[in-house]
């Protein structure tokens, strides 16, 4: 009988080791996701309320589906990259959750070793989607991810996210303020009656002729061709104030686009024009342009502008280069 006892107790450590080395393995996971905004590249990241914001999660992979459109990820469906299939019924949805006093998380059970998350938030109108991997008999996940509103691109990647604004408008405003200094030691005013034009065109090879056709808004290249027909006129933005500002609006191809910018003094027939590269990377760009009437003189060259007054050369003595004196 005693020498059953160590065969019985082996027995009974072997039974134990190996109910451990076959303990199930569960991949059921409550996902928590912590949204955040960042309104301004840089700035302080502010919490969402919870109704701001949707989530899902799906069991697929983001090598094989992707989130069509903005309609899509409000209402949990996934597409297929393959097949075009459409997957509607999420496996999960996020629902409030509530703890030390965040009121802007949102939790979800989910299962498997790897699931596919989507994110919405439906006040800025964007959305993004990430593979996220979960670890065995893992109870609760914490995921942060910050939308940016800001970022002016269609898509970008954040993180492991990939960010979707499907309404960027990569249009610029372009402001032109212009400004009289009426006498040499005088401080520079806000000038009335100017006009301002803009033309897509290739740096260094455009120039404004004369007054009329920079108040018309017509550029002529070297060999004498002639434009007419302007890509964008200014409008006095916030009639009745004293800024007298004139804005204008282009969708730069590409990133970004060459202009020659014009702008007339129809009160004391001046002008000036300048090349400008307008990048989509700022939502607006502003330029100042300084009519000094008192400079006695046809040409010179002021803060990126070629500023001119016809009444000081002759058709005939006007030089050809275009930014000479």
């Amino acid at each position: 009988m005693r020498r059953r006892i160590p065969f019985i107790v082996s027995l009974v450590l072997v039974t134990v080791l190996l109910a451990g080395c076959f303990k199930k393995v569960r991949y059921e996971t409550a996902y928590v996701l912590e949204p955040w905004v960042e309104l301004t590249s840089g700035g302080e990241k502010v919490a969402y309320q919870w109704d701001t914001i949707r989530c899902y999660a799906f069991p697929t992979d983001t090598t094989d589906w992707t989130v069509a459109s903005y309609q899509d990820a409000l209402d949990g469906v996934v597409t297929s990259l393959r097949t075009g299939e459409r997957l509607a019924q999420p496996m999960a949805s996020g629902e409030p959750y509530r703890m030390d006093g965040n009121e802007n998380w949102l939790a979800m059970t989910v299962s498997g070793p790897s699931v596919m998350i989507v994110a919405v938030d439906t006040y800025n109108r964007l959305y993004g989607f990430r593979q996220q991997g979960l670890g065995a008999n893992l109870s609760r996940m914490y995921v942060q991810m910050t939308f940016r509103p800001w970022k002016r691109a269609r898509t970008y990647t954040d993180g492991d996210w990939l960010m979707f604004n499907e309404f960027y408008d990569p249009s610029v405003e372009l402001i032109v303020r212009p400004l009289l200094q009426a006498e040499e030691a005088s401080a520079a005013e806000p000038c009335p009656g100017v006009v301002t034009s803009l033309f897509y065109a290739e740096a260094g090879a455009w120039t404004v002729s004369s007054y009329a056709d920079a108040r018309a808004g017509v550029i002529t290249s070297a060999d004498g061709t002639r434009r007419t027909d302007p890509d964008a006129r200014g409008v006095l933005m916030d009639e009745g104030t004293d800024q007298l500002w004139l804005s204008m609006w282009l969708r730069p191809e590409n990133g970004a686009e060459n202009v020659v910018l014009i702008a007339a003094d129809t009160v004391n027939r001046l002008y000036g024009f300048c090349d400008l590269e307008v990048s989509d990377q700022k939502p607006y760009v502003s330029y100042a342009v300084t009519f000094c009437p008192w400079r006695e003189e046809y040409s010179y060259r002021e803060s990126g502008w070629t500023m001119r007054n016809d009444r000081y050369a002759s058709a005939s003595a006007r030089p050809q280069n275009r930014y000479a004196r």
